[in-house]
């Protein structure tokens, strides 16, 4: 498929692509905070957060996956490493583990997904 980063073909592309896709979400979030769009900052901050642990994942998945059973081992292989809502808190921690504390910026950032949620439940 074109245009498609495969991580296991090249994890060094997938993770500075990861990492720049980051810094422009965080990038963007301060441009639109700077302009009063809360909604908006708050989605590009969750995103910014979600693409560098993503990175993180990639970069250090052969560790993290040491010690898993091939259950988990698989779940990190398929979905894990894109870092998916319902995996943060956990991959966050499996990073702690090797000595990456991203846990209060994975916290945050799924409370900005939260106020994200709240602000499109306001507008409806």
């Amino acid at each position: 498929m074109e245009g498609y980063l495969d991580y296991k073909k090249d994890s060094k592309a997938y993770i500075y692509a990861k990492l720049y896709d980051s810094l422009v979400e965080g990038k963007l979030t301060l441009e639109m905070l700077e302009r009063g769009l809360l909604q908006n900052a708050s989605a590009k901050a969750f995103l910014s957060v979600k693409s560098a642990i993503s990175a993180l994942v990639v970069k250090n998945l052969n560790e993290i996956i040491k010690s898993k059973n091939e259950k988990e081992k698989y779940w990190y292989e398929s979905v894990g490493y894109s870092a998916p809502i319902t995996g943060l808190i956990g991959i966050s921690k499996d990073l702690k583990k090797l000595g990456i504390d991203a846990e209060n910026a994975v916290r945050i950032a799924l409370s900005l997904h939260n106020v994200v949620k709240i602000f499109i439940a306001i507008e409806e």
